[in-house]
């Protein structure tokens, strides 16, 4: 009985720091286990099969307190099944020793990275609501992440949390919470794994039992923590975490033990001073943050029902009401196809508004620049805007070059499905620079403008857009009705 409240406990404050921070579980758990002598393999799938339960508790408890990006969960669950199945398959055969040290030396240095960008971020608009993960990044972060938790007994939440947090903008809530929903996947894929290599008879279910119970217990209390914490404390909390366990492994592998108090002392001491001084930097709004009372938090709006509807204005338009979201490269002729088509829709009486990029940011973005965390936000007031516009019962053109796939499924998701048509201006590069009316891929040629979309800044093709035009292979007026025939065939 005193065992098993032990490791009950040991258990709880394992997903309780898992829960809050989005890593830990395993690590904690597998360390415990192979003190007392029991097999790397046989601890790592008692750990896994006890992770099945917890991380189902904790994956309902997040998505209850609203921390999970499922768009980004379900990026994440597929390719971290694999790698995690397949290195549960093969974890005997694996030199896990040699490979532990140099990605633990990654982990830190990026450790290193969220720590200190954390310490730079105040509660600002700029956080975005989702984690902007592209369907190519999700793929190999989830192999590797997979592969790594099932060979060292936990290493999803040590490798997956801190590559989605040194993203600029990303909402640390929503990295845990979506991190530690997605581990189910992979505990289930883990565990199947080692019983396909190992069988039944090698589980020790005391141990699994034990660390089900403490970590049940934690699960909802852990996901209501990172709803109270800012997310630039929660920052600095993984960061120093980050560091710290990291650089326990490599203490250990490189038999520094003389040197292990000094280390730790210096690294707690730095952790300790990063929490006071970001807490300090932000300290007008700490508390409101802690208590949860600050006004921009939503549980504090509430959206008041007014009796002219949308549906009364397009009666009094005598038409819908939608965006046309023009997306695609600079030069790719996004704001002259628009141009031409509101022209058409305008002429049928139909009432319209263009919303252009360069017009935009010389007032209602004149503060955002060019950066990644700029973009997302840039779109993101776009979208409310153009949700106003439909809601006002007019039929929006928006041409921005929109690089994230992710920026322009969350403006998609703001209004009804069939008041979103994307329109993908699909145009080569070369064609687009030698076009280049503006001259801007001359400029970021050499390097006067940086984070130019195309050249020194990625642009994700549109996945499933409800319209793809060519203009290198078709004239602008044959552009423009391939647009018209589009909205006539859908009633539009």
């Amino acid at each position: 009985m005193r065992k098993l409240i032990i490791f009950a406990f040991i258990g709880f404050l394992a997903q309780l720091i898992d829960g809050s921070l989005g890593m830990a579980y395993g690590v904690t758990s597998t360390s415990m286990l192979l003190t007392f002598g029991i097999a790397p393999a046989v601890a790592s799938a008692s750990v896994h099969l006890s992770e099945v339960v917890t991380t189902a508790a904790s994956g309902i408890s997040h998505m209850k307190f609203g921390n999970v990006d499922r768009q980004a969960l379900f990026k994440l669950i597929i390719p971290g099944s694999i790698g995690a199945f397949a290195g549960a398959c093969f974890l005997s055969n694996l030199p896990g020793d040699l490979i532990k040290p140099y990605i633990s030396i990654f982990l830190l240095i990026l450790g290193v990275y969220v720590l200190f960008r954390f310490l730079r971020t105040s509660k600002t608009k700029s956080e975005k609501k989702s984690i902007n993960l592209t369907r190519k990044r999700s793929i190999t972060l989830g192999l590797i992440a997979g592969f790594a938790d099932s060979t060292g007994g936990g290493g999803w939440g040590p490798i997956t949390t801190p590559v989605l947090l040194s993203q600029e903008g990303v909402p640390a809530r929503k990295v845990v919470g979506t991190v530690d929903t997605s581990e189910f996947a992979i505990a289930v894929s883990a565990t199947l794994g080692f019983l396909i290599a190992l069988g039944w008879q090698e589980v020790n279910w005391f141990w699994v039992t034990s660390l089900m119970v403490g970590g049940i217990i934690a699960a909802p209390i852990a996901a209501w923590i990172v709803t109270k914490l800012p997310s630039y404390l929660l920052g600095v909390l993984v960061g120093g975490f980050i560091i710290l366990t990291n650089a326990r492994t490599l203490l250990a592998t490189w038999s520094l033990q003389d040197w292990v108090p000094v280390i730790y002392m210096l690294i707690l001491i730095g952790w300790a001073g990063s929490l006071v001084f970001v807490i300090w930097n932000n300290k007008k709004g700490f508390h409101k943050d802690l208590r949860g009372d600050s006004m921009s938090k939503q549980e504090n709006i509430h959206q008041h029902p007014f009796s002219i509807t949308k549906k009364l204005r397009q009666a009094q338009h005598g038409h819908k009401s939608y965006i046309l979201w023009f997306t695609g490269l600079s030069g790719s002729g996004k704001s002259t196809i628009a141009n031409m088509v509101e022209g058409r829709l305008f002429a049928m009486g139909i009432s319209t508004y263009i919303l252009d990029g360069d017009n935009l940011r010389n007032g209602l973005n004149e503060d955002l620049g060019f950066s990644s965390g700029d973009r997302k936000e840039n779109i993101r007031r776009i979208g409310e805007v153009s949700k106003l516009f439909v809601d006002s019962g007019i039929v929006v053109l928006a041409t921005f070059i929109s690089p994230y796939v992710s920026d322009r499924e969350e403006v998609r998701k703001k209004v009804q499905q069939d008041e979103f048509i994307e329109i993908y201006v699909k145009c080569p590069i070369e064609a687009c620079e030698k076009r280049d009316p503006k001259g801007l891929y001359k400029k970021a040629r050499s390097g006067e403008i940086t984070s130019f979309t195309g050249v020194s800044a990625p642009y994700e093709e549109p996945e499933n857009p409800e319209i793809i035009i060519e203009t290198s292979q078709y004239t602008i007026e044959e552009c423009v009705q391939q647009v018209m025939k589009y909205l006539k065939d859908n009633g539009l």
